[in-house]
């Protein structure tokens, strides 16, 4: 069935939609990208045990800027974005 899938993504958010839904998808920013494959469980667990230091430090080395009152999710999701 997810081969019947079509992959979008949009600012770093990553969907599987049925080709009935690109248009609606498209009209909502998302664009048509390669297929990625599903994280496997050491990665999901890795990402729920990293701290916010660990988020902070992974974001300045890659020289991202941290918005002020940043959250871990909001760090957590510039460090995917720039995966």
């Amino acid at each position: 069935m997810s081969q019947d899938l079509i992959p979008v993504a949009k600012a770093g958010d990553y969907l599987e939609v049925h080709p009935s839904c690109l248009q609606a998808h498209r009209e909502l920013g998302w664009r048509e990208c390669e297929r990625r494959e599903p994280a496997d469980e050491a990665e999901l667990e890795g990402a729920k045990k990293a701290t916010v230091a660990d988020l902070r430090e992974a974001l300045a080395a890659k020289g991202i800027e941290i918005p002020e009152g940043a959250k871990k999710a909001d760090l957590q999701a510039l460090l995917d974005a720039a995966a």
